[in-house]
């Protein structure tokens, strides 16, 4: 099994990032596209450098460079632009919808796709972050038919294209819970074809009674992951970036440890 972030992030599916506006998914998620992008820790998890491209819908380029500067220095970078397998788009204000669906439900592939699916097939891109469903999915977002075709046949069909091509693709989709998702602890959204269609989904929140600071990511589904679900990471916003909280780097030294066990089992 191959992977963007071991036991958290397959690679070659969809998986999804969910989270109220605030917590800072978008910002983990730019956070991930830039160590991969180097190769190295993502949260404390070694992960292998892979291009990447981030379509981001909510936040304009004045907040993503801003977010770039905190990254880079985070990292260790203090002049330049070291990211250059990155590529980021600012897309508020742009159509953004990747597929629509007339009265007869039959679905519509816009231009804008045929944007995404060029860019990454010239730069063969290995990592694609979509920001957010609400801004990218033209359809009903409880209607399972609408969703399944959205997850499946629609971002399914950029992972397909780039097989083709001759390498492998991984989407991440960001998204919103909806409020019985918000009420559960779950951080679903609408239709459980949302959950169900995705390979693996996270939930970023933060904690009961917690500082301002504070936030877990929880992983809530994990299909291929030699262990089971709702692991933790404890997470704080520092100097504009989410770090790993103190006490929580047993969860990177668990990933180490289902990596050394799945190298064994296939030697």
């Amino acid at each position: 099994r191959e992977w963007i972030v071991p036991d958290w992030k397959p690679k070659g599916v969809v998986s999804s990032l969910s989270g109220d506006g605030g917590m800072g998914k978008t910002l983990l998620a730019q956070q991930l596209l830039y160590a991969a992008g180097l190769g190295g820790k993502w949260l404390g998890i070694e992960i292998k450098p892979v291009r990447g491209l981030g379509v981001f819908c909510e936040d304009d380029e004045d907040e993503l460079h801003r977010r770039h500067n905190s990254i880079k220095a985070d990292l260790g970078h203090a002049v330049g632009n070291p990211f250059t397998d990155t590529w980021i788009w600012p897309r508020v204000g742009y159509d953004n919808l990747l597929v629509t669906f007339d009265k007869d439900n039959k679905p519509l592939i816009s231009p804008f796709f045929a944007l995404v699916l060029k860019h990454v097939l010239d730069k063969k891109i290995g990592l694609l972050v979509l920001d957010t469903i609400a801004d990218l999915f033209g359809g009903n977002e409880i209607i399972r038919a609408q969703v399944n075709y959205f997850i499946k046949a629609t971002c399914g069909a950029f992972i397909k294209q780039a097989k083709d091509a001759g390498f492998t693709l991984t989407v991440v989709l960001l998204s919103h819970p909806s409020q019985a998702g918000r009420n559960s602890g779950s951080g679903e959204s609408g239709s459980t074809a949302w959950n169900n269609a995705v390979r693996a989904r996270l939930y970023l929140t933060r904690p009961e009674e917690g500082l301002p600071e504070q936030r877990v990511l929880t992983r809530k589904k994990s299909n291929y992951s030699a262990s089971g679900d709702d692991v933790k990471i404890d997470l704080v916003w520092k100097d504009g970036v989410l770090k790993i909280a103190a006490g929580s780097n047993e969860v990177a030294v668990k990933s180490i440890e289902n990596q050394i066990i799945n190298m064994v089992g296939t030697a």
